[in-house]
């Protein structure tokens, strides 16, 4: 085990390999101790298994300290939740923050087209997986370690979308809304559970990206949410302003 410094919070982190979770990576790596987990495509950031080196460095930059921790996993397996959160915690003995940036993408397909094909995967990948991690992460450690957690601020933040509450966006499909919907919802009922815990729960939810909402907007609004104390809260990002609901 390599514990966290006890001032530096771990942060598991899925859907590490978008575009969300990349910029993620790229901004706090030198600030929290990093698990980053993905699937089939590779992280574009240092990790334990890669290096990125500045040909053009008169010296080389030593990243050891910054690189993220990285897991391979499918998360729509049970098993599979149970290991990244069993390895995270035999890493660094701690989960601080959950971050949840994994999701699937259904951009314009109507319900009178192939929308309802699509809808179990949607499902399953933007509200259940979700919510399946922080379970785990909340059964296997954070019930145990209440006053811990108010200590630490311990905080789930899920990245949902403004197509959850905006009906008018056709930016994404149809079922892609009713997901992100369902994902806000049980974000609302984990929070109640995880109340008891000392442990918050959070959710933003932007405008397209990056059609409308950069990337980097998104993350500075994740940091400022796990160093915050909302619980319960959804932050919709709209073209030039935030509200928290």
């Amino acid at each position: 085990m390599k514990p966290s410094a006890p001032d530096r919070k771990v942060v598991l982190l899925t859907g590490g390999s978008g575009q969300i979770g990349t910029a993620f990576c790229g901004r706090f790596a030198t600030t929290y101790d990093i698990v980053a987990v993905r699937h089939r495509r590779p992280l574009k950031v240092a990790t334990q298994l890669q290096q990125f080196v500045d040909p053009f460095a008169h010296e080389a930059e030593d990243t050891e300290a910054n690189r993220v921790f990285e897991i391979t996993a499918d998360l729509r397996e049970d098993a599979e939740v149970a290991r990244v959160v069993e390895v995270a915690l035999a890493r660094f003995g701690q989960i601080d923050v959950l971050v949840n940036t994994i999701g699937a993408f259904d951009r314009g397909t109507n319900l009178l087209g192939a929308a309802l094909s699509r809808a179990p995967d949607l499902f399953t990948l933007n509200a259940l997986v979700p919510t399946a991690v922080a379970v785990r992460v909340a059964l296997d450690f954070w019930r145990h370690h209440d006053l811990d957690n108010a200590a630490r601020n311990r905080v789930v933040v899920n990245l949902s979308a403004a197509a959850s509450v905006d009906a008018a966006d056709r930016t994404w499909g149809a079922t892609f809304g009713a997901t992100k919907a369902a994902q806000n919802m049980l974000s609302l009922r984990m929070a109640e559970e995880l109340r008891p815990f000392n442990v918050r729960v959070v959710t933003v939810a932007p405008a397209p990206v990056p059609e409308i909402v950069t990337p980097a907007r998104v993350v500075s609004a994740i940091g400022s949410l796990i160093e915050g104390d909302e619980t319960g809260s959804l932050l919709l990002m709209w073209d030039e302003e935030d509200e928290l609901v």
